[in-house]
C-alpha cells in the first residue's frame, strides 16, 4: 500500500506544480506534506512572493484551471493581519481517483522561515520521540473522524501546539484542554 506522503511527493514530482511555481518563487513544501504527519491528502506549500504580483496570480490560475481541472478553487491577493501583502491559490482536484486539497500561499521570506523553523522542529521531536508522533496521528485522525478537523474549528496548528508545547498525548486530553 502506498502511504499517502509517497502519494504526495508524487503529486508534486510529477504533477509540474513545483516547477510551474518556482517561475515565480523559490518553493517550500510546508506542513504535513513535509513532516510526514499526513492524515487527510493536503498539501500546503510557501513561495517566496518577492517576485509575484496580480499579473502572475492571474497566469498562475490559468495554470491551475488547466492542469488540475479542479472541483474547487479560489485565488486572491490580500493584505494579511501584519500589513503584508499575500497571495493565495487553493484548491481540490481529483487525481488517481483521490480528493486533494492544495493552498499554496505566496508569502515574505520571514513568514517562510517562521513556517520552515517550525516544521524542523516537528521533524525533530517527532524522530526523537516516536509517541509524540502516535500522538499526534491519533488526535488528528480522531478529530477528523468526528468531523471536528477543519480551518474554523481544530487545526494542526492546535495538534501541533497541544502535543509539542503541553505535552498533550490522547485525543480525550486534546479535547478536555482545547474545548472549542
Amino acid at each position: 500500500m502506498i502511504m499517502r506522503k509517497q502519494k504526495a511527493d508524487y503529486i508534486l514530482e510529477n504533477s509540474g506544480l513545483v516547477t510551474e511555481l518556482s517561475r515565480f518563487g523559490k518553493v517550500h513544501v510546508v506542513g504535513s506534506a513535509r513532516t510526514g504527519l499526513m492524515s487527510s491528502n493536503d498539501i500546503d506549500i510557501y513561495v517566496d512572493n518577492s517576485a509575484m504580483s496580480i499579473d502572475h496570480l492571474y497566469e498562475f490560475t490559468s495554470y491551475i484551471l488547466r492542469t488540475f481541472r479542479p472541483t474547487w478553487y479560489e485565488a486572491k491577493e490580500e493584505m494579511n493581519r501584519e500589513g503584508k501583502l499575500v497571495y493565495f491559490h487553493g484548491f481540490e482536484a481529483v487525481i488517481a481517483s483521490e480528493k486533494w486539497n492544495f493552498d499554496i500561499w505566496f508569502f515574505d521570506r520571514d513568514t517562510i522561515n517562521e513556517a520552515e523553523a517550525l516544521c524542523e522542529r516537528i521533524e525533530r521531536e517527532i524522530n526523537e520521540y516516536p509517541a509524540k508522533k502516535n500522538a499526534v496521528m491519533e488526535i488528528k485522525n480522531a478529530l477528523i473522524t468526528k468531523g471536528l478537523y477543519s480551518f474554523d474549528k481544530y487545526t494542526g496548528m492546535d495538534v501541533y501546539k497541544a502535543v509539542l508545547d503541553m505535552n498533550i498525548m490522547s485525543f480525550d486530553a486534546f479535547l478536555e484542554k482545547f474545548c472549542k
